[in-house]
């Protein structure tokens, strides 16, 4: 089953929040291609929730990327948890209450 852009959303700015701050690997965690981390990075960032920051490696002369949270995207991050958490919590008692329910 497909993720929706809100869920994809969502694991990135969690990925991002443990600690993962490299195009890369949140790529490989969030189970995405290059091309729709790279969209959703910048997706995120005309949104407020990810700060995308180049730094320059003076040793090779290199830029490196770095993905940040902002508050607004932890923020929103929390805000979404909770939501999650709500639904999930009224499925569990759907489900307790009628037993042939399979949502």
């Amino acid at each position: 089953m497909r993720r929706s852009v809100l869920e994809i959303l969502m694991d990135i700015l969690q990925i991002v929040d443990h600690g993962t701050h490299r195009p890369t690997p949140i790529m490989f965690r969030a189970n995405l291609t290059w091309r729709r981390n790279v969209n959703m990075l910048r997706f995120m960032e005309q949104m407020g929730l990810v700060k995308v920051e180049y730094v320059t490696q003076k040793k090779h002369h290199k830029k490196i990327v770095y993905v940040r949270i902002t508050p607004k995207g932890k923020s929103t991050l929390d805000n979404l948890q909770l939501v999650q958490n709500e639904i999930r919590g009224s499925l569990q008692l759907q489900r307790a209450a009628l037993p042939n329910f399979s949502g």
